[in-house]
């Protein structure tokens, strides 16, 4: 499998933007196992770890399916659209 690598050989912009994307991507993985180690070296308790595995999960699945159905439902347009301008503000 060939991979085509000549946007980030000729664009600056992509680059910057492969970087930064790439630098974020590794902080969250890192956060992503650093907060639930720091929380059990704190109180010692397995119990803890996985309720706040349980916090975490539980908006994402909630607001997973309501945003999804509502994605489905709202024409796409006016959905990236409204996405946009609310991440922007």
């Amino acid at each position: 499998m060939r991979l085509d690598t000549t946007p980030l050989r000729e664009s600056r912009d992509f680059r910057l933007l492969f970087v930064a994307g790439t630098v974020f991507y590794l902080g969250s993985m890192v956060a992503y196992v650093a907060v639930p180690y720091q929380l059990y070296t704190i109180t010692g308790s397995n119990f803890a770890v996985g309720a706040l595995g349980l916090v975490e999960l539980l908006p994402l699945l909630v607001f997973g399916l309501y945003g999804g159905a509502l994605a489905d439902h709202v024409d796409r347009r006016s959905c990236s659209c409204g996405r946009a301008s609310h991440a922007s503000s």
